[in-house]
């Protein structure tokens, strides 16, 4: 281990110097020594991470924190060196080390104190880099250009009412399934995935490689990777809590009820296109890699549960009800199989709509977020 730096971004703290969108910053400069040249080094990334390693220390023998070979003394052309037993410990630990969905969703959540969000964790890996001095033209500076990646998925929603018999209330939706546990750092073999792991300067970026595999918005093939031993599959669900007033307009009369769940309103007698709901919250969940009993792919599927006019009520303790329940779909057993999602390797967008079509029907659109560059964008700024 030659290097390991802790890097914050706060430039309130005044450690880093932001100019051209680039970031100047003496902890990103590293001393390329004489015995490199020729030979290959591997680059870890690590963010919003600190308390996945904190966890790691207290559950790891033999490690008390992170190894710092310049402790911290940037710059300099001293270094020490740890034993090959503490540097394989900590090695085999940062590589293995994992995090579960429940610590997830509470990274993804403002504290109760409106503490700020940890954040989603990151990664990356490049193995066997050849760092050459002059490779962007100006002598004796070698230019890494490193790409890291979050470490999870996300999966947001718009619903459409495609009916003229009133509004809709979503109370769930379900994904089946996905993992409790996941690794910190990628775990995908070099030898199904050579573009990525190559050699010298010979090897893709973690985003140019993904974006091979997802085509046009869904992923071609399944991508290899592995998940630790002992990962549970259950199903990712959410409720609608929040109270919603649906109603049904007829040429006589508007019926309403306050309800628990997402409003998707009614199409109007006279809109040319239904107005669509959409879900304004984002939802993060672990990679997964879910292959049903007797299958040799990965398969996941999708269930909705809502509340629905019907001309008859029903009655309970609280008075009539003339909203109630429905299953998409209807069979209890049956599910919607997103035939989109091949894989759910991390950083791995979800995009889900979903229609209400005739009574009883739901039409699934689903896709995959697709990487692409966009074209530049011009235009002048006005001085204030």
């Amino acid at each position: 281990i030659e290097y390991n730096r802790y890097i914050d971004f706060d430039d309130s703290k005044g450690e880093g110097k932001y100019k051209y969108g680039y970031l100047e910053d003496l902890r990103l400069i590293f001393l390329v020594r004489q015995e490199w040249i020729g030979k290959a080094r591997n680059v870890y990334l690590f963010a919003n991470s600190e308390p996945i390693f904190d966890r790691m220390f207290t559950e790891t023998e033999g490690l008390s924190g992170h190894l710092d070979p310049e402790e911290g003394a940037y710059g300099g052309n001293h270094r020490k060196d740890f034993d090959p037993v503490t540097t394989e410990t900590y090695l085999k630990a940062i590589k293995d080390v994992t995090f579960t969905n429940e610590e997830l969703q509470k990274f993804v959540t403002k504290g109760e104190d409106s503490s700020p969000a940890n954040g989603i964790p990151m990664s990356a890996e490049y193995r066997d880099v050849e760092f050459k001095p002059g490779n962007t033209g100006i002598a004796n500076i070698s230019v890494f250009n490193s790409y890291i990646v979050r470490a999870a998925n996300k999966i947001t929603f718009t619903y459409i009412n495609d009916r003229l018999m009133g509004d809709i209330a979503v109370k769930n939706w379900q994904l089946q399934y996905t993992a409790d546990k996941s690794w910190l750092l990628p775990h995908v073999p070099a030898e199904k995935n050579s573009s990525l792991f190559g050699t010298g300067t010979d090897y893709d970026n973690w985003i140019a490689w993904y974006a091979k595999h997802i085509g046009s918005g869904g992923h071609e093939e399944e991508l290899e990777f592995d998940t630790p031993e002992g990962v549970v599959m259950s199903p990712f669900s959410d409720d609608y809590e929040a109270e919603a007033t649906v109603r049904r307009t007829t040429s006589d009369n508007t019926t309403t009820e306050t309800v628990k769940g997402l409003r998707v309103p009614q199409r109007g007698l006279t809109d040319r296109e239904p107005t669509p709901a959409k879900d304004s919250i984002t939802y993060y969940f672990l990679e997964s890699r879910y292959i049903p009993e007797g299958a040799d792919a990965q398969r996941y599927t999708m269930r909705f549960n809502t509340l629905e006019y019907q001309n008859t009520p029903t009655t309970d303790e609280s008075g009539e009800h003339y909203w109630q329940p429905s299953s998409y779909p209807a069979g209890a057993a049956e599910a919607y199989h997103l035939d989109q999602v091949k894989t759910l390797l991390r950083n791995t967008h979800v995009i889900i709509t979903a229609t209400f079509a005739d009574k009883g029907q739901l039409d699934l659109e689903v896709s995959i977020k697709n990487w692409h560059v966009d074209a530049p964008v011009e235009g002048q700024l006005k001085p204030e």
